[in-house]
Parts: C-alpha cells; structure tokens; sequence
C-alpha cells in the first residue's frame, strides 16, 4: 500500500520588524509620541506600554494606551514632573510581536498665565504710584516689576527688579525726578513660566514748593525799602522772586 502523506503548513513564528524614530516629547500634562511604523506585508498594528520608574520589558508589563495603526498617539492627563517610559512594539495577524522601542519624557507645564492688565505709573515727586491687575489663572504665583530707563524691558533680567509678589500696587520711592522712566509687569507660574509683560512709563517731577521765607521785615530808607528774612532750608530752594504792588 501506498503511504498516506500529510502537506504541513509552518506556522508563522516571525514578527514583523520593530518601528523606527520613536521620539517622545514632555507637554503641559502630556507626552506627545511619535514613530514609523514598518513596512513588512503582515504588519497588523503597534502597541504603546507606559510604564514609570522603567522601561516597560514586554507588552503585558505596563498599561497598554494605544493599540492601532498610526504613527503618532498623544498620552495625556498625566503628572508634570513625573518621568514616564514607553515601549512600542509591532505586530503581525498571529500575533508576533518585535522587540521594543523605548523612550521616556517628563511632562512639564510649559504655558505661562496671563499677562497682567491696567498697568499704571503716576507721577511724584521722585516716587512713582504702581498699579495693575493680576491674571486669573489657577497656578499664578506672582508678579515681578522690572524698571529701566529710557526703554522698556524685554525681560525680567532687563532692568532693575522693584517688585516681586501677589499684590496689585506698588510705591517706587527709588526714582530721580526728570529721568523717563519704563516700567514691565510681568506674571509668572510656579514653574516658572513667564507672561508676556504689560508696560507703563513716567517721568516723576517735583510737584512741591519750597517754604516760605519767615520774619520778612521791610525798612523803610530814603526813596528805598531795605528786605530782610530768614531763609528757609530745603536742598532744593533756587532762590525768590521778589513782588512790589
């Protein structure tokens, strides 16, 4: 008798080849993750593992967050200062799944508050009268005054700090009268993450005169007044006009 013969088909053991190019880039609560996948003819997805502390090892050690065809995912809702590793593999219809591609990022708040508003400088006599309204937003944690002359600030270090805190006002009693002054207020976060800034300027003038002269006596002479008093003692005093009615 003939013997029966039986056709075996392999079964496919070879998974496909692994992505390439993963890159993974920290956000504001996110880490935004991008690849390429491979070209094999069986390629049936990707799975994304996170997983903190480490690189995940396979596809069951971790939390699976994405499991599809595309070749971006972003994984969002998580901790800023936090690292966070990820694993993508590749997979076939069996499935076969490659080796891992791993990387890791921190998410870090990168979006500053608000910029203040209503920014005022008033004129004084060698002072100036700050005022302003701070942002709204959950995570402001302060607002620094920077004074320059001449021109406005671009930055925080571009000019001379007067103000760093929560209020909304401020007395600048550290100006020189008939100097232009610019002042730049700018709200920053806990990181800190700094606002665009909100800008005023003044030039502070003395807006006070000085005493009286005291014990003005005049002494009448021949076709003649004789003047006399004691002189008052600011620093500014220029001299005195004289008036005859």
């Amino acid at each position: 008798s003939t013997p029966a013969t039986t056709d075996a088909i392999p079964a496919d053991v070879s998974p496909p080849a692994m992505v390439t190019g993963l890159a993974a880039t920290g956000g504001d609560e996110e880490v935004i993750l991008a690849w390429t996948n491979p070209v094999d003819a069986d390629f049936m997805g990707v799975k994304v593992v996170r997983k903190t502390g480490s690189a995940p090892a396979d596809i069951n050690d971790g939390a699976l967050i994405y499991d599809g065809t595309g070749q971006t995912f972003t994984d969002s809702g998580l901790i800023n200062g936090m690292g966070y590793f990820y694993a993508v593999f590749a997979y076939d219809e069996v499935p076969n799944h490659s080796l891992g591609v791993c990387a890791d990022a921190t998410p870090r708040d990168t979006i500053p508050p608000a910029s203040v508003t209503g920014l005022t400088a008033v004129a004084g006599d060698g002072a100036a009268a700050l005022s302003w309204i701070n942002p709204a937003d959950a995570d402001f944690a302060g607002t620094k005054i920077i004074r320059k002359v001449d021109t406005a600030p671009v930055g925080i270090n571009d000019g001379v700090q007067v103000y760093d805190g929560t209020g909304t006002s401020h007395a600048d009693n550290d100006v020189i009268n008939g100097i232009h002054y610019y002042y730049g207020a700018f709200a920053y976060d806990e990181v800190p993450n700094i606002a665009a800034a909100a800008y005023a300027d003044m030039t502070p003038r003395d807006t006070t005169s000085p005493a009286d002269p005291s014990c003005l006596v005049a002494t009448a002479g021949n076709a003649r007044a004789d003047l006399d008093w004691n002189d008052n003692t600011e620093p500014d005093l220029a001299g005195y006009n004289v008036y005859r009615s």
